[in-house]
């Protein structure tokens, strides 16, 4: 699998439907309107790893991005029913 190497959060795209929270450790908790990226979230790349692809591929407004160490971004308008998260998460 390839590494994520870099996750980002656009919050001029973002309209709140936490639809990331399954995520939380990354994304924050439930109670706040709009996810907040810990300063540390490069401790979890690795360990929520299928977490937080699973959050990228569920934003609605394609407000999170992820980038893998060869260089591939993707949002969740890189989703695709047929091969659902698992593309992803396999990558």
């Amino acid at each position: 699998m390839t590494r994520i190497a870099r996750l980002s959060f656009n919050p001029d795209e973002c309209l709140a439907h936490r639809a990331c929270s399954v995520a939380s450790r990354v994304f924050g908790k439930e109670s706040e309107d709009r996810p907040d990226l810990p300063a540390d979230v490069a401790d979890y790349l690795d360990a929520d790893r299928d977490l937080i692809i699973e959050a990228v591929m569920a934003c609605p407004m394609s407000a999170i991005a992820l980038q893998f160490a060869d260089g591939k971004v993707v949002t969740s308008k890189d989703y695709d029913a047929g091969q659902g998260v698992a593309k992803w998460t396999q990558y």
